[in-house]
C-alpha cells in the first residue's frame, strides 16, 4: 500500500492532465481520479513493478472516463432531445399563429 501511495503521489499531476485531456471539466476530472485511485488500490496486487506504473494507471483512468461517458450519455441525449423539441415548438408556434 505504501508503494502505491508513493506512485500516486509521484504521478498525480500526470494522471490529472491525462484525464483532463479526455474530459475537460475539472469537477468531473476530480471524480474520475477518485474512482481511478479506488480501482488502482483494488488491483494493485496485480501490478508488475518491473513495468512502468504510469501506463498501467492510465489504463484504469481511461476505463473510468469511459464509464463516466456512458453514464452521461442518457442525460446528454435527453438534453439534446429537449433542445430539439424546444426549437420545433417555436417553429410550430409561428406556423400555428399564422394559420389562425
Amino acid at each position: 500500500m505504501e508503494q502505491l501511495l508513493r506512485l500516486l503521489a509521484e504521478h498525480q499531476d500526470d494522471l490529472f492532465r491525462y484525464v483532463f485531456s479526455l474530459l475537460p471539466n475539472s469537477e468531473d476530472v476530480k471524480d474520475i481520479l477518485q474512482e481511478t485511485y479506488v480501482a488502482l488500490t483494488r488491483k494493485f496486487g496485480e501490478y508488475d513493478p518491473a513495468k512502468p506504473f504510469l501506463p498501467w494507471a492510465y489504463g484504469f483512468a481511461y476505463m473510468q472516463v469511459l464509464k463516466h461517458r456512458d453514464a452521461r450519455r442518457p442525460h446528454q441525449l435527453i438534453e439534446r432531445l429537449e433542445n430539439m423539441l424546444g426549437c420545433v415548438r417555436i417553429e410550430i408556434a409561428g406556423r400555428l399563429v399564422r394559420q389562425q
